[in-house]
Formats: structure tokens, C-alpha cells, sequence
């Protein structure tokens, strides 16, 4: 999926799962940096001396941060670092795991068509839809064929993901013949 910058306007490459989650708005990392000259930040509450002290009262007994008590001598330095270590493998083994069951649920859907031509397409299946892409064309295939653009295939397949099936009507093969021509199936 590609996204134009908010600052350059230059078009860039996103995954779509970071479009979903409104990030990818920016080609680097000096265009967001750009992007924030102007803005202020820590605009919270200005607690008096009465609070203050009231919430530390209320704090004593409780736990409190790694930090803190690291500096009273609780932790020593290979602890803290030997957990940081297994926490930063945990999140990319749950990273990797997550990608893996993303890319095979998308690979699970996907053809490649080969047509007399030697031209080849992709067919993606979708629930009650497939998209053709094509020769830079994308194909919406329903009752019949209609122009698609890419916005309608990124959202049909992010509701795919949801949805975790794989239906392909046979009726759709017969409209891709009458459209383009004879065809393989490549899995």
C-alpha cells in the first residue's frame, strides 16, 4: 500500500496494518520531526504543594517503579538489563507470530492465474467478492466484472481477516475466462 507524505507529499510504501492504525503519514523520520515544530506537549495539571504531599502519603506502602527501586538498591543493573533482554525477545517472537498468521491467512487466498498470453494475475478471495489484479488494472469480480481501486481491495481484505475464510464461487472463474481468456491456476 502506498501513502503520499503529509510534509514532502513524496508517495511511500506502507503496510496496511500500520495504515489501519493511523500510522505510515510520514516518509521519514525528519518529515515527522517537521511535523512537530509548533506543537506544545506536557500541557498537564499544575499540582500545589498540598496535593503533592497528599499523594505521596498516599503512595507510601505501595510498589513502586523499577526505577526507584533500583536507585534504593533493591535490583542491581544485571537484572534490570537480563529482563529488558527477554522482554525485547518475547515482543519480536510475538511480532514474528503475528506476521506469520497474518501472512498465511493471505496466502491461503491468494492465486496466481497464468493466461495464454504468458500474462499473469493475481486472484485474491475475498467473502462474497474476488479482486483481479492485473496488468496495473484491479478487477472487483462479483455477478461480473468491475473496475476496482486499490482502497476497496485493502479494505475487502482487511475484512477477510476478521472474517478468517476462504470461499471462492466457481462462477468467478467462468467470468475471468469470458473477460481475459483461458487461464491456469498456479497455487
Amino acid at each position: 500500500m502506498t501513502n503520499n507524505c503529509l510534509i514532502c507529499n513524496k508517495p511511500f510504501a506502507v503496510k496496511p496494518c500500520f495504515a489501519k492504525k493511523g500510522r505510515g503519514k510520514y516518509c521519514s523520520v525528519q518529515c515527522y520531526y517537521i511535523s512537530l515544530k509548533g506543537k506544545t506537549f506536557f500541557k498537564g495539571k499544575k499540582h500545589t504543594k498540598e496535593s503533592k504531599e497528599k499523594m505521596s502519603l498516599a503512595r507510601i506502602g505501595k510498589r513502586q517503579s523499577p526505577a526507584t527501586e533500583f536507585k534504593k538498591g533493591k535490583y542491581n543493573k544485571n537484572k534490570i538489563e537480563e529482563a529488558r533482554k527477554k522482554a525485547s525477545l518475547l515482543i519480536n517472537a510475538l511480532t514474528d507470530y503475528s506476521q506469520r498468521c497474518e501472512l498465511a491467512l493471505v496466502d491461503k487466498s491468494r492465486m496466481v492465474l497464468k493466461f495464454s498470453d504468458d500474462k499473469v494475475g493475481e486472484l485474491m478471495a475475498c467473502p462474497g467478492e474476488s479482486y483481479l489484479f492485473f496488468s496495473q488494472e484491479i478487477k472487483k469480480i462479483t455477478d461480473r466484472v468491475y473496475d476496482s481501486t486499490i482502497e476497496e481491495a485493502t479494505n475487502a481484505i482487511e475484512q477477510r481477516k476478521v472474517n478468517r475464510t476462504v470461499n471462492v464461487n466457481p462462477n468467478v472463474f467462468d467470468l475471468i475466462k469470458k473477460e481475459f481468456g483461458d487461464f491456469e491456476i498456479i497455487l
